[in-house]
C-alpha cells in the first residue's frame, strides 16, 4: 500500500511598516507557501492600505491574503471600522485576493465583506462547499437561498467528489473570505468553542479560522477537536493554538483535516506567538511522509 501523501497548505504571514517593503518580502515568502498573508495593520502610514491591495497582487504575482487586524483583536489597526474594512472590500471587488474578517466585527459590516466576495468572484456563487446554516448537517433540501443569499441547492451525493476535485484545483485563484476568531489569553471550554464555530459557519464565510492560546496539552486537544464538528458541517476550518504549548498544533492541524496552517517567514519575525518558520514546518511535514 502506498503511504498517504500529506499536503499541508501553509500561509506565511508578513508584516512591514512601509508599503515598499512588502513586494520583495512577499515574493520571497511565496516560494515556500501556498498563500502569503499581508498584514495591512502593520503599515505605519495608514493611508497606504488601499494602495497596498491595489498594487501588491500585481507586484507579487502570488496568492495573497489581506488582513487588517484591529487592536481589539490583537492587531494594530486603529481607524474607524468602515475605514478599516475599505481596503478589504476593494480587494474583493477586484477579485484580487483573499481577505480575513474578524467574527467580532459588527454583523452588518461583516456581511458586507462576505457578500462582496460573492459579487467579486463568481457572480454570487461560492466556490467552497454549499451549505444551509439552518441545518446542522449542511444539507439544504428546500432549495431556498440561505441567510447570505446563496441560490444553490445542495446535492449531498456529490460532496466526496467535490472535496477530491477541490484538492486538485487552484483554490487560491479567486477571492475568498476567512472569518476569524482569536483568544490571546487562553482556550475556552469545548461548548464555547463549538458555539463560536457554529457562528462562523452561519456567517456565510468561505471558511473559519479559530486560534487560541494554549497553556496545556489539553488546550491543544480541545481546539483541534473542532475539526470533527467542522467535518460534520462540511465547513473548511483553520484551527491551531498559539504559544510554546501550541506549536505542535500548527503541524498537527493539517494532518487532522485542517484547511491550512500559518508560519513565519524564514529569517523574519513571527506575527503571532509560537509561529514556526515556514521551512522548519515543511521539514517536519517531510519527516512524516
Amino acid at each position: 500500500m502506498t503511504p498517504a501523501t500529506i499536503a499541508s497548505r501553509i500561509c506565511v504571514s508578513i508584516a512591514r511598516r512601509s508599503l515598499g517593503e512588502f513586494p520583495p518580502a512577499a515574493a520571497t515568502a511565496a516560494r515556500g507557501a501556498e498563500l502569503v498573508e499581508i498584514r495591512l495593520d502593520a503599515l505605519s502610514d495608514r493611508s497606504t492600505t488601499m494602495e497596498a491591495v491595489q498594487s501588491l497582487p500585481t507586484a507579487v504575482q502570488a496568492p495573497l491574503l489581506f488582513t487588517n487586524r484591529p487592536q481589539w483583536e490583537g492587531g494594530e489597526a486603529r481607524e474607524p471600522e468602515e475605514q478599516r474594512l475599505a481596503p478589504l472590500l476593494a480587494a474583493l471587488a477586484a477579485d484580487r485576493a483573499w481577505v480575513d474578517i474578524e467574527l467580532r466585527t459588527a454583523p452588518d459590516l461583516r456581511r458586507q465583506v462576505i457578500e462582496a466576495a460573492r459579487r467579486g468572484s463568481t457572480g454570487g456563487r461560492r466556490l467552497f462547499w454549499t451549505h444551509d446554516p439552518d441545518r446542522a448537517d449542511g444539507a439544504n433540501k428546500t432549495g431556498k437561498p440561505d441567510k447570505v443569499g446563496q441560490p444553490d441547492k445542495v446535492d449531498r451525493s456529490g460532496n466526496a467528489e467535490k472535496a477530491e476535485n477541490l484538492a486538485a484545483q487552484n483554490i487560491f485563484s479567486t477571492s475568498r473570505v476567512i472569518v476569524s476568531w482569536h483568544d490571546f489569553t487562553g482556550t475556552p471550554d469545548a461548548a464555547a468553542l463549538r458555539a463560536i464555530l457554529r457562528e462562523q459557519y452561519e456567517s456565510g464565510a468561505d471558511m473559519g479560522k479559530m486560534v487560541t492560546m494554549a497553556h496545556s496539552p489539553l488546550d491543544v486537544l480541545r481546539a483541534l477537536a473542532l475539526l470533527e464538528q467542522a467535518a460534520e458541517l462540511n465547513f473548511p476550518l483553520i484551527v491551531f493554538c498559539m504559544g510554546d504549548r501550541g506549536k505542535i498544533s500548527r503541524l498537527a492541524t493539517c494532518l487532522l483535516g485542517g484547511f491550512m496552517t500559518y508560519a513565519a517567514e524564514d529569517g523574519g519575525s513571527a506575527t503571532a506567538p509560537g509561529q514556526l518558520p515556514a521551512s522548519k514546518l515543511r521539514q517536519l511535514e517531510n519527516l512524516l511522509q
